[in-house]
C-alpha cells in the first residue's frame, strides 16, 4: 500500500477531472490552488474512476479517503497547522 500510495496514488489522482470553486469559496479558503473534483455527492464518481487501472482501484479510493479524511480533520481541529498541509500537498477537495 505504501509503494502504491507514494508511486501510483499521485499518477492515478491527475486522471480527475478538476474544477476551480467559484469566488466565494476561494475567498472563504484563502487557497488559490483549491480544486474540487467528482461533483456532488461524487456524482462523476464511474467517470473518475474509469480513469483508474480497474486493479488499482481499491487502493485508489482507499487513499483518495484517507487524503479527504485527513485533510478534514486538519482543517476542522488542527486549523493553526492547515495551511502548511495545504501548501505540502495540494490534494484536491
Amino acid at each position: 500500500m505504501k509503494k502504491y500510495f507514494y508511486h501510483k496514488f499521485p499518477e492515478n489522482l491527475k486522471c480527475l477531472k478538476f474544477v476551480a470553486p467559484n469566488k466565494t469559496i476561494l475567498e472563504m479558503e484563502c487557497d488559490p490552488y483549491l480544486l474540487f473534483f467528482g461533483g456532488r455527492d461524487w456524482e462523476n464518481v464511474g467517470d473518475d474512476l474509469s480513469h483508474v487501472l480497474a486493479s488499482e482501484r481499491p487502493r485508489f479510493i482507499l487513499s483518495l479517503f484517507m487524503v479527504v479524511l485527513i485533510d478534514q480533520c486538519l482543517h476542522s481541529k488542527f486549523n493553526g497547522s492547515y495551511a502548511v498541509w495545504r501548501k505540502i500537498t495540494g490534494y484536491p477537495k
